[in-house]
């Protein structure tokens, strides 16, 4: 299992590393629902997680 960073997370979701933090700590918005893991301070995000978050969440154009 591959563990990203949080600018990797970011840059994989097309999101800026601010919204992901504040998505955590808020716990708001549909970003929040994404896993995490602490490793003492650092934050990361499992490759496969974020895959797999990122697919239920695709719309199919009718």
């Amino acid at each position: 299992m591959k563990y990203l960073t949080e600018v990797e997370t970011a840059e994989m979701l097309g999101l800026q590393p601010a919204t992901l933090k504040v998505a955590r700590s808020t716990r708001t918005g549909d970003i929040a629902t994404l896993p995490f893991a602490k490793f003492g301070r650092s934050i990361r995000y499992s490759e496969d997680d974020v895959r797999n978050w990122a697919e239920q969440r695709s719309v199919m154009a009718k």
